[in-house]
C-alpha cells in the first residue's frame, strides 16, 4: 500500500501546492534536507529537487495541483512550511513536527 505525501508553503486557503509523492511519503521517506528546511526558499527548492529525482513525483508544472483543504481530507501526509519550520499533518489532524516525532 502506497502512502502519499503533498507539499506546501503555508496551511489553508493560501497554501502554496509545490507537488507530490505516490509512495514513501511517511516522514522517515522524506528527504531529511526537506524537514530540516529553516527557509521558505531553501524548503522549495529541496522539495523541487525532491520530487524531481523520483519516478513518482509530480511538480505543480506537471498538471497535478491540490488545495490544502483537499490535500488534508485524501492524502496520507501533507509537509507545509510555516514559521520558519517544516510542519506535517497526517489525514488534516493537528500539525506536527516531523523531525522531533521521527526521533522519539
Amino acid at each position: 500500500m502506497s502512502t502519499k505525501a503533498d507539499f506546501f508553503v503555508g496551511t489553508g486557503r493560501d497554501a502554496k501546492y509545490l507537488g507530490s509523492i505516490r509512495w514513501d511519503g511517511y516522514p522517515e521517506g522524506i528527504d531529511p534536507k526537506i524537514l530540516r528546511s529553516r527557509t521558505q526558499k531553501g524548503f522549495e527548492k529541496n522539495v523541487k529537487k525532491f520530487l524531481a529525482n523520483r519516478e513518482d513525483g509530480t511538480l505543480t508544472n506537471q498538471g497535478e495541483s491540490w488545495t490544502w483543504e483537499e490535500s488534508i481530507q485524501i492524502i496520507d501526509y501533507a509537509y507545509c512550511f510555516v514559521n520558519n519550520q517544516v510542519m506535517a499533518s497526517y489525514f488534516g489532524d493537528t500539525l506536527f513536527n516531523p523531525v522531533k516525532e521521527a526521533a522519539c
